[in-house]
């Protein structure tokens, strides 16, 4: 439960005031895969999970978010 604690307080620090889609998914992405990181393996195994679940969380959310974002520019 820490770690989550952790994650979501280092989330919501580093986006700033100025959020977008793009911000918002890399919170998302990173704070949900690294709770899945987080449950799996034990002791070293599981830090390395989680880390690696944020990582890849982030990126994947950003790119999503960046995306909903990209929409919403678009004039017709």
């Amino acid at each position: 439960m820490k770690n989550i604690l952790a994650i979501t307080l280092i989330a919501l620090t580093l986006s700033g005031c100025k959020t977008t889609k793009t911000r918002i998914g890399a919170i998302l992405g990173g704070v949900a895969l690294g709770v899945v990181g987080s449950q799996i393996g034990s002791g070293k195994g599981s830090i390395l999970s989680t880390g690696v679940g944020v990582v890849l969380g982030t990126n994947l959310g950003a790119q999503i978010g960046n995306r909903y974002e990209d929409k919403n520019r678009r004039i017709w």
